[in-house]
């Protein structure tokens, strides 16, 4: 029932016609009532359910409209209103429901490489996407993994802008699997789908080209330098870890003795790429004839 006040023979009537806009504006509730016969002002009152005993008094206007810019975005908020004649107030109106439209940041998309791409470089390669909308500045996080199901490996504040460059080698003939997450000022958070690409099938192959004693004679005990040159006939990079070692034997193909140093570093060498290395060594063992 309707709680009403009869004051000096008119009553105070809860007002009718409570409507509160529904994300409308984007920084406030625009919230609406007929007004109700005898009322010098009017109480607002808000809260987050439909519980009369959550309701908070936030106002007291004295005309039938009134703007709430106290609220978060895309929050629902419950409105009731009542009536007041300076000596008796009403009970509360029926309620309306409304809401500040708060824009969420933009789901990413438009992924580059495009989803499904193959022989994508294994080095180098920048990922990039389109994001934006949202309140203020909008944040990025990355996660990508050889994983349909990848983890995080680039947080919020570690990416500038909408591209990245892949800090590690890919894995050859691999499918990666890609996704962002935006989060605005707002702490509003929205993921992209889970994209994949292929890394390209692509390998260093050193071969050795060349071997000369480039100082001294093949004699008992005698110091002697050995060249090598190396060449990658591959269709990648080398990772520049590489090393060649260098054996005495009687027959071709055998490997009885290994010389001294163990190992001689070969440089990064590119497609196509040659270097000459050599090894100062003693021939130790070394039988005459």
């Amino acid at each position: 029932m309707t709680p009403v006040f009869t004051i000096s023979g008119v009553q105070c009537i809860p007002p009718t016609g409570v409507n509160a806009s529904d994300g409308t504006y984007d920084d406030r509730v625009h919230i609406t009532w007929n007004a109700s016969p005898g009322a010098t002002s009017y109480q607002v009152w808000k809260s987050i359910s439909a519980d009369t005993g959550s309701a908070v008094w936030i106002d007291t206007p004295t005309s039938t409209s009134y703007d709430d810019f106290s609220l978060q975005g895309n929050v629902t908020y419950y409105y009731r209103i009542k009536a007041s004649n300076g000596s008796q107030t009403s009970g509360f109106s029926v309620y309306d429901t409304g809401y500040r439209y708060q824009p969420m940041p933009n789901v990413p998309g438009n992924p580059s490489p495009s989803n499904g791409a193959s022989n994508i470089p294994r080095s180098g390669q920048v990922l990039s996407w389109t994001g934006g909308g949202g309140v203020g500045i909008v944040q990025y996080a990355l996660r990508i993994e050889a994983n349909p199901n990848p983890g995080f490996y680039a947080g919020f504040g570690s990416i500038t802008g909408t591209s990245w460059q892949i800090p590690f080698e890919l894995e050859a003939g691999t499918v990666y699997y890609w996704g962002i997450r935006s989060r605005d000022e707002a702490g509003q958070i929205v993921d992209s789908p889970i994209w994949q690409f292929t890394a390209a099938y692509t390998y260093a192959d050193l071969i050795p080209t060349a071997l000369s004693i480039s100082q001294g004679s093949i004699e008992p005990d005698a110091p002697i330098t050995l060249s090598l040159t190396v060449r990658n006939q591959g269709t990648y990079p080398s990772n520049g870890g590489s090393y060649a070692r260098f054996y005495l034997s009687r027959s071709a193909g055998a490997k009885e003795q290994q010389l001294y140093p163990l190992w001689t570093s070969v440089s990064q060498l590119q497609p196509g790429q040659e270097q000459t290395i050599t090894c100062a060594t003693t021939l130790v063992n070394l039988q005459a004839g």
